[in-house]
């Protein structure tokens, strides 16, 4: 490479904007400050509403009324626990079952002794009385009221222990149906109990939602309050973002140089358009025209103009981005999605 001759080059880039513009920047910012230090000011309203008389009471309902039905369960348990012993015959027997059984004897021993007598007479005026035949017929009857009053007695006796059984039986089943009465009667008033509870719950929620819905709406009015000066910010920005407005750029450039190599760094930082780097996509770029290579590193060194920059405006001498990302990887920068080179490394010879 050829030693780089002393080189001037002086660059001045002026941009004005108009001023309605730059006073409603200074408005902005302004008002930007004024939010900024506003002081932290907090809800102190109330942010959850507080249970319902309705609920509270359904609270009270259910402890007051918690195992209100154990007793009768408990009392049900024991009926059919009774139920499950022994069947005792003996308490349900007629007590008037002996004076019973003595009339009946005492009836059949007056119509037997009725009989003999009838006998007797009979063999008397028969002339057979006290004979043979007599006494035959005598036992006979006897014998015949005997087994008559046995079988009374006995069906006295049997049917007297089927009613006692048949009673005791009823009894057990009764026992049995009045707890199951009981216990369904616990049933029912936990049941009724439990409804009851659940409405009370069900009318306190929606009491509880509708005080909830009046504090939102409290806090919502509270944060449109707090908000109003962001939005008003927001769409002063928006606005001066979507006014169109038109700029003016001046530009000067002067230059000494000798005999020799050209100065292409100080060159370069004539076509720097962004606050500490250099805007060298060649994407950004139109009429190029490639001029040359700089002297210590070789690169490809191009005159060009910006893209909307108007065509009375003087070309930039200045490398691609994309020619130097090739070597010195480590110099490229990305800013707003377009390939930047840092100014300081260009003033320095790259």
């Amino acid at each position: 490479m050829t030693s780089k001759s002393p080189s001037q080059t002086t660059q001045t880039t002026e941009v004005k904007l108009p001023e309605w513009v730059n006073k409603a920047s200074e408005s902005n910012y302004g008002l930007a400050q004024q939010l900024a230090g506003r002081p932290f000011q907090q809800y102190e309203g109330a942010r959850v509403a507080d249970p319902s008389d309705m609920t509270n009471a359904s609270y009270d309902y259910l402890m007051r009324n918690v195992g209100a039905s154990d007793p009768l369960y408990e009392e049900a348990a024991n009926r059919y626990q009774s139920t499950f012993g022994d069947l005792d015959v003996n308490k349900y027997l007629n007590p008037y079952l002996e004076n019973v059984e003595t009339g009946t004897i005492n009836a059949s021993e007056r119509a037997r002794k009725l009989a003999t007598m009838q006998g007797s007479d009979t063999a008397k005026s028969s002339g057979a009385f006290g004979g043979s035949r007599h006494g035959v017929a005598e036992g006979v009857t006897n014998a015949e009221y005997g087994r008559n009053l046995t079988d009374s007695i006995a069906k006295l006796r049997a049917q007297g222990y089927d009613s006692a059984t048949a009673t005791a039986l009823a009894e057990k089943e009764g026992t049995r149906a009045s707890a199951e009465g009981l216990r369904n009667v616990g049933t029912t008033r936990q049941a009724s109990m439990l409804t009851d509870v659940g409405a009370l719950g069900a009318a306190g929620k929606n009491d509880e939602a509708y005080k909830q819905s009046l504090i939102d709406a409290d806090m919502g009015k509270f944060g449109e309050a707090q908000d109003y000066g962001k939005e008003q910010l927001n769409l002063l920005l928006a606005a001066l973002g979507m006014s169109p407005y038109g700029k003016t750029e001046t530009s000067t450039r002067t230059g000494t140089s000798e005999q020799g190599g050209t100065d292409w760094a100080s060159t370069i930082l004539g076509g720097a358009k962004l606050l500490g780097g250099f805007l060298s996509d060649k994407r950004m770029k139109t009429d190029i025209t490639k001029l040359g290579e700089d002297d210590e590193h070789g690169f490809p060194l191009y005159a060009y103009r910006y893209k909307g920059d108007p065509k009375s405006y003087p070309k930039v001498v200045g490398p691609m981005a994309q020619d130097i990302e090739k070597k010195l990887p480590h110099l490229i920068k990305e800013i707003g999605g377009h390939k930047t080179v840092p100014l300081g490394l260009l003033s320095n010879g790259l």
